[in-house]
């Protein structure tokens, strides 16, 4: 599927522009109301690469029930820290966690038939 290759392949840059400083991406980082630590920073850029080879893998052997699980993850994920943490922009996490349910529910459209 093209969709988890482009997107494994973007959030692999994204991981790394923000270990090294040059972030191409604000949308991860843009979530915070306040600037986070290097080691928020980097935490969030691992976990950023890590579902983002696990989408290119699926991607390139054709596992999408595994790399549609990744959406489902980040869109938890990104929801209960919104719930519980006051340092990020809600608005923000919604639109992320709202676009990681459709293309949850786009590579299970098996499980809506």
């Amino acid at each position: 599927m093209n969709l988890l290759i482009l997107n494994g392949i973007y959030d692999i840059i994204s991981a790394i522009s923000i270990l090294f400083f040059c972030n191409m991406s604000n949308l991860h980082l843009d979530m915070f109301k306040n600037k986070q630590e290097m080691i928020i920073r980097r935490l969030l850029a691992y976990w950023i690469f890590t579902y983002g080879i696990i989408r290119l893998y699926t991607g390139v052997y054709n596992d999408y029930k595994l790399g549609s699980i990744t959406y489902l993850i980040e869109a938890f994920c990104f929801e209960y820290e919104s719930i519980n943490n006051e340092n990020l922009i809600k608005y923000k996490v919604r639109f992320v966690s709202v676009l990681s349910l459709i293309v949850f529910l786009y590579l299970r459209a098996d499980l809506l038939l």
